[in-house]
């Protein structure tokens, strides 16, 4: 389990992957508007095999990668990961998740999650006293 702060908030995340298993890697930050980005890893992922689904707080990603190549012949050696995963992240309550995105690019997905107007920083004007 990962656990990733953000001004106080615990995001928890990931589960513990079965024997053999693979979950992606991810990157968790946030942007220069102070919307949070999540980036994770696909290599030989189809996007028609990504789902992502928000259940009152929780952003769950799902995906299957293929087993092997597709190439002929017995395998010497297998080090890379295959089969089905499920990944949560429990959502801060400043996010909008109305509001948030997907893309996949290059086998990395990057889900942008934008955060409330309310909840973003502001400056506040301060007046002299009469």
């Amino acid at each position: 389990m990962t656990i990733v702060q953000r001004s106080g908030t615990p995001w928890v995340s990931g589960a513990t992957p079965a024997r053999g298993a693979w979950l992606p890697r991810c990157d968790v930050y946030e942007t220069a508007g102070h919307d949070l980005v999540i980036e994770a890893d696909l290599p030989a992922v189809a996007r028609e095999d990504v789902a992502l689904t928000i259940d009152d707080r929780t952003l769950t990603l799902r995906a299957t990668r293929p087993a092997g190549n597709g190439s002929e012949g017995a395998h010497l050696r297998s080090e890379r990961r295959h089969g089905e995963f499920a990944r949560s992240f429990v959502l801060p309550t400043t996010v909008d998740a109305g509001g948030v995105r997907a893309a996949y690019v290059n086998g990395v997905l990057r889900i942008t999650l934008p955060v409330k107007a309310d909840a973003r920083p502001r400056r506040v004007p301060v007046e002299s006293a009469a």
